[in-house]
């Protein structure tokens, strides 16, 4: 306490204000195997100054793998952030992930998230393996669907197809989208009777044939 010129008191006051301190909870996270496709984890101040933080290269995750938000800023008021982590299951590559992930504060405090999943591999699946067309239909489709997890791609060799019998396109990849192949005959030319051809749809998650018939009448 001391005295102005002008006869009033004066205090001195001074303070300690703590730096900012970063915590990550929980430190691992484990998406399973079973189509989990979002976990979270909090990032917190437990300190007094405003922290800063950030997801040190984020983007260097593995594909199908994000993070919201991968920075912010937390302020003793409002000291905890909650961290989004999204896996795409078909954006993904098939396997096991055992990644870590740093996060890291203006303080120069750094801690890690274990991150865990295991993705399953494509499964081809069709809306059908018989398409008749009878007597009378040209143009009747097929359905192409991923069942299973990450990218399916598909391709049809038609270089053993008979003249009468074509398809709208060759192959494709398809998440979880469903993709619609056209198939086409043409009678033309061809006596009475009955026409029949089966093709492979092969891709890396199996090969499924499909027969196809016809009538001439």
């Amino acid at each position: 306490t001391g005295l102005n010129i002008a006869g009033s008191a004066f205090v001195t006051v001074t303070a300690t204000i703590d730096d900012p301190a970063l915590a990550v909870n929980p430190n691992a996270i484990d998406f399973g195997n079973a189509g989990s496709t979002q976990e979270t984890f909090t990032v917190s101040n437990a300190g007094e100054s405003t922290l800063t933080w950030s997801i040190i290269d984020a983007d260097d995750a593995p594909d199908g793998f994000s993070f919201t938000p991968e920075n912010d800023v937390v302020t003793a008021s409002a000291p905890d952030d909650l961290v989004f982590v999204t896996l795409d299951r078909y954006l993904a590559a098939s396997g096991p992930y055992n990644f870590d992930i740093e996060i890291r504060g203006n303080n120069g405090d750094s801690e890690t998230v274990n991150v865990q999943a295991t993705v399953a591999n494509p499964v081809l699946t069709l809306d059908t393996q018989i398409i008749d067309f009878g007597t009378a239909s040209n143009t009747l489709t097929l359905l192409v669907s991923n069942t299973g997890e990450s990218t399916l791609s598909w391709t049809i060799d038609d270089s053993g197809f008979p003249a009468w019998l074509s398809v709208s396109v060759l192959g494709g990849q398809t998440r979880g989208e469903v993709d619609t192949l056209g198939v086409i005959v043409d009678r033309t030319g061809l006596a009475a009777g009955n026409f029949t051809h089966t093709f492979d749809i092969t891709s890396n998650g199996g090969t499924v044939s499909v027969q196809v018939d016809m009538e001439v009448p």
